[in-house]
């Protein structure tokens, strides 16, 4: 299948910069800086002199995005139950990297619970990286005894998929088109309105490539 880069401007990005427990986002990414090469010592600098761009041929041959398709992650609830992203085909997934340890993660949990309720085109699978099926199950448990039950996935990463994606703190989300387009990721914890603005920006990129959501 052919790949296409996508253009995200500020909000979505293809690599993550996170140390810790992340503390709130603001639904904003944080850019990768380019790597910046100092000229030897005693050397001179020569300027870089850019070839001028020929408008006609930009016309002729716009750049088009292109598009990198994600392998079907398999997870496993705390029951051992498996839960694959292509369970949910013809939906956007988010895929939220959370540990019960995580303040922020905890925290925000009610907020993705509600979030995936409301949204029939999406859903949301928690994936702990920091927890073993003992410690999300009592997670589960300790909730449910507080009356509060969640609807959607928590799963622990049993495929390591937290390291395709460069994920080195929590709570971090990763954004799925419904045919596994990779659309971007977030680090940070994000209040209920900026998931809602986050979610509906992935809506308005899957239109503007054409993916339809079914």
């Amino acid at each position: 299948m052919k790949k296409k880069k996508l253009l995200f401007g500020v909000l979505l990005i293809l690599a993550l910069v996170v140390v810790g427990c992340s503390p709130k986002a603001n639904g904003e990414a944080i850019p990768i800086a380019p790597e910046v090469t100092e000229p030897a010592q005693g050397a001179e600098e020569t300027p870089e002199v850019q070839p001028e761009a020929d408008p006609a041929q930009e016309a002729e041959n716009p750049e088009e995005p292109e598009i990198e398709y994600l392998d079907d992650f398999v997870f496993e609830d705390a029951e051992g139950k498996e839960i694959r992203m292509s369970d949910y085909a013809g939906k956007v997934v988010i895929l939220d990297y959370w540990a019960t340890s995580c303040g922020y993660c905890v925290k925000e949990m009610p907020d993705l619970a509600r979030l995936d309720a409301a949204y029939e085109d999406a859903v949301i699978i928690s994936v702990s990286i920091g927890d073993t099926a003992k410690s999300l199950q009592k997670y589960i448990d300790d909730n449910a005894d507080d009356g509060i039950v969640y609807e959607h996935d928590l799963v622990l990463d049993t495929n390591n998929s937290a390291w395709v994606f460069n994920v080195t703190g929590t709570p971090t989300k990763v954004y799925v088109g419904p045919n596994r387009e990779f659309i971007g990721a977030i680090p940070g914890a994000m209040d209920y309105e900026e998931n809602v603005t986050t979610l509906d920006r992935v809506f308005e990129i899957l239109k503007e490539i054409d993916v339809e959501i079914h």
